[in-house]
């Protein structure tokens, strides 16, 4: 069996390619991206524990929900992007929302 020392996978110092900056920023905005991907998915599944009662309203978990979900109110406000998210939450709360761009009536 022969060893050969220059056919080794390790890599020397020398051989290690460090990122540029530009590539650190770029790894930043895709992190960032994906974490207000996962923020507005995660709003689906709260609605769907208040539609099946699972968080009562007027309950601190109900007002922590609203707390921590409350720039989709605001967002609501756009016509653009209610129809979306109305269209998302109808997936996940049909009772609560409909899909005419309001809250169902109860």
């Amino acid at each position: 069996m022969d060893t050969d020392q220059s056919s080794s996978t390790t890599a020397t110092p020398q051989e290690v390619k460090k990122r540029s900056p530009r590539d650190m920023l770029w790894l930043c905005f895709c992190g960032l991206g994906v974490t207000l991907l996962l923020y507005v998915l995660s709003s689906g599944p709260f609605w769907m524990l208040v539609d099946n009662k699972v968080i009562p309203v007027g309950t601190s978990g109900y007002n922590a929900g609203q707390m921590l979900y409350w720039p989709f109110e605001v967002a609501c406000q756009n016509p653009s992007l209610r129809k979306p998210l109305f269209i998302y939450w109808h997936l996940w709360a049909p009772r609560l929302y409909d899909t005419k761009q309001t809250p169902a009536q109860q």
